[in-house]
């Protein structure tokens, strides 16, 4: 329920910040801080993939699309790699709490 994250800009000694996965609705692991502020990810899948194809939306209205190998609607969280081999994000701990549905996706266009 409860994880520590260190700052990246943490001095040495300094106390990791408790994070509650109640306040969150996921947790990006990305490839890089800043992004690509031009690119838009696309919801589709250009490549072939392993797992189970996946689009998430969440209840702010966000969509994701991914593949999954532990999504279990009855756990608190399951991850997701983004269909696009371009995203900036590696892969996305999906909180199941502000999951508003999950569907099959297809593999030529991300859509159920």
């Amino acid at each position: 329920d409860v994880f520590l994250l260190t700052r990246r800009d943490a001095a040495p000694g300094d106390v990791p910040v408790a994070v509650r996965l109640a306040e969150l609705k996921a947790l990006f692991f990305v490839e890089d801080f800043d992004g690509e502020p031009d690119y838009s990810e696309r919801k589709e899948f250009l490549q072939p993939a392993t797992g189970r194809r996946l689009r998430v939306r969440f209840k702010d209205g966000e969509e994701l699309v991914g593949t999954s190998l532990t999504y279990d609607p009855t756990r608190k969280g399951f991850f997701l790699f983004p269909g696009d081999p371009f995203s900036n994000n590696n892969k996305v701990f999906v909180i199941a709490a502000f999951v508003d549905a999950v569907s099959r996706a297809n593999a030529a266009t991300g859509m159920s």
